[in-house]
């Protein structure tokens, strides 16, 4: 199997989160981990070539990064016949009534937006 991490990080938590995700899963698959801003700069890609695609960002001041809805409605119809998962990080997750992609702002009204719906999803604080 393989599998790309897809992150957006300000601060480099997300980006942290998504090497843990790889190390865990090194044993089972081969694994790619790349920043966002990389990937919506180039021209092209073969996400055909994975089996699964793990796309994770944070909030920062209220917002997902500029780049991260473009690129999901961009490569959408693709991330629907895959196996994926989307993971936020926000600091409002640490709240026991915020911490689920279901109770937690951010990630539900992006989810609500977007024509992609992930296999999974999470929240991290």
């Amino acid at each position: 199997m393989k599998t790309l991490i897809i992150y957006a990080s300000v601060d480099g938590q997300t980006q942290k989160i998504a090497q843990a995700i790889a190390t865990e899963i090194q044993n089972q698959d081969q694994s790619a981990v790349v920043n966002l801003a990389a990937l919506a700069a180039a021209e092209q890609q073969d996400l055909a070539q994975y089996d699964q695609i793990i796309i994770g960002a944070s909030i920062r001041y209220g917002h997902f990064n500029k780049t991260l809805e473009p690129y999901i409605a961009r490569y959408a119809e693709l991330l629907n016949r895959k196996k994926t998962a989307f993971y936020s990080v926000n600091l409002t997750a640490r709240k026991a009534d915020k911490n689920t992609p279901e109770t937690n702002a951010y990630t539900r009204k992006l989810l609500q937006r977007i024509d992609w719906q992930p296999t999974q999803s999470a929240v991290f604080a």
